[in-house]
């Protein structure tokens, strides 16, 4: 696995990995309905509208690729997009397919999002979850502390979410993450 700053014609394979992820994830934390129709095309073309390439400097999408170039995960992040926050970044999101959980690739993509993070002058961030989500487990096991939690609007239902946060990166830049030790 390798750990790279995404393309525009990469722009497939997040969409791809975005899709096929939510489908598997968040099947019984959101309607059926509402996943079954999410579309590979959709997904591309908000990516393209919204974040490839990124709007600015300070946004970054990494992606997580294996042995044939094909993306496993991918992570999308910059500064907080509540300028209320005390915390600096956000991870606007992280999805990894479901085949390559487990083995270090999020650790990886975390770790590579926090130095892109660092890089850009900023020293905390948060991620906003699906409060329903086993892989929270996840994020508090990286160090990541409960700070907030909300509903938010998602189509026609209201979907429960809870943010953590790292104020401080150490944990990250000490991290080993290839898939024997993370």
């Amino acid at each position: 696995m390798k750990i790279r700053d995404a393309v525009a014609t990469d722009v497939a394979g997040i969409a791809r990995v975005r899709v096929d992820t939510w489908r598997q994830a968040y099947t019984g934390m959101m309607p059926e309905d509402y996943l079954s129709k999410l579309s590979y095309d959709e997904t591309e073309r908000r990516l393209l509208e919204s974040y490839l390439p990124p709007r600015s400097a300070e946004q970054f999408i990494i992606v997580a690729v294996d042995e044939q170039e094909t993306i496993i995960g991918y992570t999308i992040g910059g500064p907080n997009r509540d300028e209320n926050s005390e915390y600096q970044g956000e991870i606007y999101s992280i999805y990894i397919l479901p085949g390559y959980q487990h083995f270090g690739t999020g650790a990886s993509l975390l770790k590579g999002a926090v130095e892109r993070l660092i890089e850009r002058k900023i020293q905390s961030m948060i991620i906003w979850v699906v409060a329903q989500n086993p892989a929270r487990g996840f994020y508090e096991a990286l160090g990541g502390k409960i700070v907030n939690f909300r509903d938010r609007q998602k189509s026609s239902f209201i979907l429960a979410e809870v943010a953590y946060g790292w104020k401080d990166f150490k944990l990250f830049l000490k991290m080993r993450t290839t898939p024997d030790e993370a």
